[in-house]
């Protein structure tokens, strides 16, 4: 049985109204990717119980991804920009459909908010993006 290799995986993001994979934009440079899923819970236990009882409530999640800062020279920006474009726009919330590509044959599809975006560097060291996105409704495949 093989293995999903981290270097298989790529975060892309689709134009404004697609929803297809095709035409989406990758973000460059991409070192790790985490999809957090979780669903509330609400507790139905009845009076003279003696132990809890709990019931799925509605599911959610987050998207978080990081990686070295694209060179400008290499033409690869296009899509840490337009990570920070959706975060720094002042309009309402642009959701565009994110593509985490786990390998070849599996990815997941979904629309999200940048909810969160930070640049960094070490003075020895290599410059570095992160970004935080709140998925808005369910995951696709």
């Amino acid at each position: 049985m093989g293995i999903v290799k981290g270097y298989e995986g790529e975060v892309r993001l689709t134009a404004s109204g697609s929803t297809g994979s095709s035409n989406a934009a990758k973000v460059a440079e991409i070192d790790s990717f985490t999809l957090n899923m979780s669903a509330d819970t609400f507790e139905t236990t009845a009076f003279g119980d003696t132990n809890k009882e709990y019931e799925y409530g509605t599911k959610g999640g987050t998207f978080s991804f990081s990686g070295s800062l694209a060179s400008t020279e290499l033409g690869t920006t296009a899509g840490q920009d337009a990570i920070q474009a959706m975060f720094l726009s002042t309009g309402s919330l642009y959701k565009p459909w994110f593509i985490a590509k786990l390998s070849s044959a599996k990815s997941k599809k979904f629309r999200g908010c940048v909810t969160g975006y930070s640049l960094g560097a070490n003075v020895n060291d290599k410059q570095t993006f992160s970004a935080e996105v709140q998925i808005s409704g369910g995951l696709t495949t």
